[in-house]
């Protein structure tokens, strides 16, 4: 038998074996279409985690009514803690990471890099795009084929399906992060 001969005969068979490959292979195209229809994000994003224990001290960056970074530390037991701020650029994919800890006169000698930011801790961001930290989910197939969420743990930004992973961010088991702003720009000393 030759092969023309079995495609006549076995046509709903052959259908029925293509329809659901083309079927995953339409959805899976349909999941990158935004990557490519949507502006890049044009504005870095700041965010944070700390370090914690139950018995020791706590320091949280945290944004002040002034628009600047400040610290909200918590005395514990033991005085050993650390927070970090990172900073991501869109336009080069690298996060800068500062590590922050406590000066003898309780204050936050690193933070002063980040004085000349101008922060906006609106969500959406100016260009559309919204911080998300997201975290592995339980999810079905379905959901997986049917919507388009990232299944990886860490920081994305997000506008319109199209999700912008950040690859950078260091892992830290112990700690989200936390979004503490936009930069909308950089200039002098406030």
């Amino acid at each position: 038998m030759s092969l023309s001969t079995f495609i006549k005969e076995n046509r709903v068979l052959i259908a029925g074996a293509l329809m659901p490959l083309l079927l995953v292979g339409f959805f899976a195209l349909a999941k990158m279409i935004p990557h490519y229809t949507v502006a890049p994000p044009l504005y870095k994003a700041l965010y944070t985690s700390s370090a914690w224990n139950n018995d020791s001290s706590e320091i949280r960056v945290v944004v002040n009514s002034k628009d600047q970074l400040d610290i909200d530390f918590r005395k514990g037991e033991k005085s050993y803690s650390k927070a970090y701020v990172y900073l991501y650029d869109p336009k080069t994919n690298k996060v800068d990471t500062t590590e922050i800890s406590l000066a003898d006169d309780d204050t936050a000698p690193a933070l002063k890099k980040f004085e000349t930011l101008t922060l906006s801790t609106q969500q959406p961001a100016p260009d559309g795009y919204v911080w998300k930290d997201y975290r592995a989910r339980d999810e079905s197939i379905a959901t997986w084929i049917f919507t388009n969420r990232a299944y990886q743990d860490g920081p994305f930004l997000v506008k319109n399906n199209n999700i912008v992973k950040i690859e950078n961010t260091p892992r830290e088991n112990y700690a989200s992060y936390r979004f503490l702003g936009w930069v909308l720009a950089e200039g002098e000393e406030k």
